[in-house]
């Protein structure tokens, strides 16, 4: 099944047309007239249109260990948290079915996960035979500590 871009108005489709110039355009409008950095290897046609929507149908849904895991690393500590998720995608679903917290730097505003930690989380997962599991750790997600005892923001990216 294709699915067609939705029509540009209120909360319209991303825009991500390369316009030739030193603009970028999108959702968010012109970002200060900077052409933007892509990682190197990655090409993007001037020649050719680009357009990105997002399906109404898309989710991305947290099982309740997911959910429990991300709060409670996120309200454990005052500082920002990383942890990584694994995902099952399931038609325009996407299903975060748990989350790992492995060792990292933190502070107020700045995590950084230990590489090592990382490598080392994905063999023992391979060591016990869940290479699929392994595999799905598609998903990074972070808080932000919160700015009053009232409110706490997460992002997941």
């Amino acid at each position: 099944m294709s699915q067609k871009p939705k029509e540009k108005s209120q909360g319209g489709p991303e825009s991500c047309q390369p316009t030739g110039s030193n603009e970028r355009k999108g959702r968010q409008g012109t970002v200060h007239g900077i052409k933007p950095h892509w990682p190197p290897g990655l090409r993007i046609s001037v020649n050719k249109e680009l357009t990105c929507f997002i399906p109404e149908s898309l989710a991305v849904i947290l099982s309740r260990q997911a959910f429990e895991q991300l709060f409670g690393y996120a309200y454990g500590t005052t500082t920002e948290i990383s942890c990584l998720g694994t995902v099952k995608h399931e038609g325009e679903r996407f299903r975060i079915e748990r989350f790992y917290l492995v060792p990292q730097l933190g502070s107020l505003g700045h995590t950084e996960l230990d590489q090592e930690a990382v490598a080392a989380l994905v063999e023992e997962l391979l060591a016990q035979g869940k290479a699929e599991e392994a595999r799905s750790i598609t998903c990074w997600a972070h808080s932000h500590p919160p700015t009053t005892n009232l409110s706490h923001n997460l992002e997941v990216a």
